[in-house]
């Protein structure tokens, strides 16, 4: 991985169509009917794949698995991983990355850990952004628990769109 030659690639895509792909998915996702609209979820994710990842899978050789999302947008919401699945795509190893510019820092500089005495962490942050974005939604309904809320938060959502300026 730190060995590997980093690429990027831009694609041009309508910003609002992608976040009514990403929304709609999203949506079947979490639809309590999951399992009778698996073939409507699968087919959402393989018109993901076509816009989004397929254009970018085609251009690197066979053996690159790693593949580093740096997302924006609507992309930050969209589990790529679940749209790999769905779409019936195996064999890649996904993360993500803030930015470019971190994730060279991150490769570029060697870091030894042996020797701190360093204690297991899993932590979970619950970001808030201005505006109507699910997670402002959540935080208005302040039912972080409940998954009819959550739900009715994302239907909220389609039912608006997914406005990437107000995350």
């Amino acid at each position: 991985y730190k060995d590997q030659p980093t690429e990027s690639q831009n694609l041009n895509i309508n910003g609002d169509s992608l976040s009514k792909l990403v929304t709609d998915y999203r949506t079947l996702l979490n639809d309590d009917n999951y399992f009778q609209k698996k073939a409507q979820t699968e087919e959402k994710a393989k018109e993901i794949y076509r816009i989004l990842l397929e254009p970018i899978l085609k251009n690197i050789p066979e053996n690159y698995k790693q593949i580093v999302i740096i997302p924006d947008g609507a992309i930050g919401i969209l589990p790529i991983d679940s749209v790999l699945e769905h779409a019936g795509i195996t064999g890649y190893t996904i993360s993500y990355a803030p930015s470019l510019s971190i994730l060279y820092k991150l490769r570029s500089k060697e870091r030894d850990y042996s020797n701190l005495n360093r204690k297991p962490i899993v932590a979970f942050g619950g970001a808030y952004y201005s505006g109507r974005g699910i997670g402002s939604l959540l935080e208005e309904t302040k039912q972080w628990n409940d998954p009819r809320q959550r739900e009715m938060a994302l239907l909220e959502i389609k039912r608006d769109g997914f406005k990437e300026g107000n995350w």
